[in-house]
């Protein structure tokens, strides 16, 4: 099993799209047209965050969103796996690349929140050490207040 994490370039939007669309459910989001997601990522990037696709034997498995570039700790702000590849790993992996980003560029901690319906999520940073630093509520991307759970990991540089 080869493991590959590239940039986000505009050639990706159209998976962006699609991963995010398979997994609309479990994010709690709604439908974004194309020509948003082009937007977002592509002409009017924020400044403060980073956006990367991973590969899988070659084929587009996973999207993921660093932000918090500015300051002391990054976010993981989303960790989208295509349905096909969701229990092989990926996440881990992802996991794995953004602590080393976190260290490359001397951030001390890593957060990602989750709502608490998100079992597989919650398994899978738990697994990978990260710590329930508390119970939150937050609004997801379908616009609605939710119950959550922010993990923490200290990065040691």
């Amino acid at each position: 099993m080869e493991v590959q994490i590239h940039k986000l370039e505009e050639y990706h939007i159209p998976f962006v799209a699609k991963v995010y669309e398979e997994n609309l459910s479990q994010l709690h989001g709604v439908f974004i047209p194309l020509s948003e997601w082009f937007d977002c990522l592509i002409n009017n990037p924020d400044p403060d965050e980073s956006n990367y696709i991973v590969y899988l034997n070659g084929k587009e498995a996973a999207w993921l969103k660093i932000n918090g570039l500015s300051g002391e700790v990054i976010n993981i702000s989303m960790l989208v796996v295509a349905r096909e590849y969701q229990r092989m790993g990926i996440g881990s992996f992802i996991l794995d690349f953004a602590e080393s980003f976190a260290k490359e560029n001397c951030k001390t901690e890593v957060y990602i929140r989750t709502t608490i319906d998100n079992v597989p999520a919650r398994n899978c940073y738990e697994k990978h050490g990260y710590a329930q630093d508390k119970y939150i509520r937050y609004t997801v991307g379908d616009g609605i207040e939710r119950e959550g759970v922010l993990f923490r990991k200290n990065i040691y540089l």
